[in-house]
């Protein structure tokens, strides 16, 4: 008999374990999709490395999970927001009708000189005609972000869909009591 057990390892169909961590689950033609930050390369909180990319698997029964690949590409360029270094933090994927693309919007923090600096925070945008292939970084809207009080700044992010407008909106707020918050919106393509 198949259970879930809360605590426990939990492994893909390849026997290794799930690397969705933040991530959100989808429903798109009959099946489930699971993606988040892959932390395989995270031993500790002392790990030079935050990520290993966004990973993504697919499921019938959300209890089996087939791993479908790494669908944001990690590097090791201290430039670039998506190097394994620097952060990214609580991939969403929505779907835009408009332009029948799939838009990753993502969490990306620190900068070249910093990357583990939580008071620098971007939005990152990705986009792919399927949900199970690999996007393709289109844009960085930067914004800074200071929440007093907090060490690193406790932030979340939090993004929807205006179906009718087809404009993706997103918004950066404070898990605390906000003192500073940041929006933005962007246009279809």
């Amino acid at each position: 008999m198949k259970s879930f057990r809360p605590g426990k390892e939990w492994r893909d169909t390849d026997g290794e374990l799930i690397q969705a961590h933040g991530g959100q689950i989808t429903y798109v033609d009959g099946r489930y999709y699971w993606y988040g930050e892959n932390k395989s390369m995270t031993k500790s909180f002392k790990s030079p490395y935050w990520h290993n990319g966004v990973q993504c698997y697919s499921s019938e029964d959300l209890y089996t999970w087939k791993n479908e690949g790494t669908i944001l590409k990690p590097n090791d360029d201290i430039n670039s927001p998506l190097c394994r270094e620097r952060i990214i933090d609580r991939p969403h994927i929505l779907y835009n009708e408009k332009t029948k693309k799939y838009v990753m919007w993502i969490k990306l923090t620190g900068t070249p000189d910093k990357p583990k600096d939580w008071s620098t925070q971007h939005a990152g945008i990705a986009v792919s005609d399927k949900l199970v292939i690999l996007f393709i970084p289109e844009s960085l809207l930067g914004f800074e972000i200071s929440v007093a009080g907090t060490d690193p700044p406790l932030l979340t992010a939090a993004v929807g869909f205006a179906g009718l407008s087809g404009f993706g909106m997103f918004s950066c707020f404070s898990s605390f009591a906000a003192t500073a918050s940041a929006s933005g919106r962007s246009s279809p393509a």
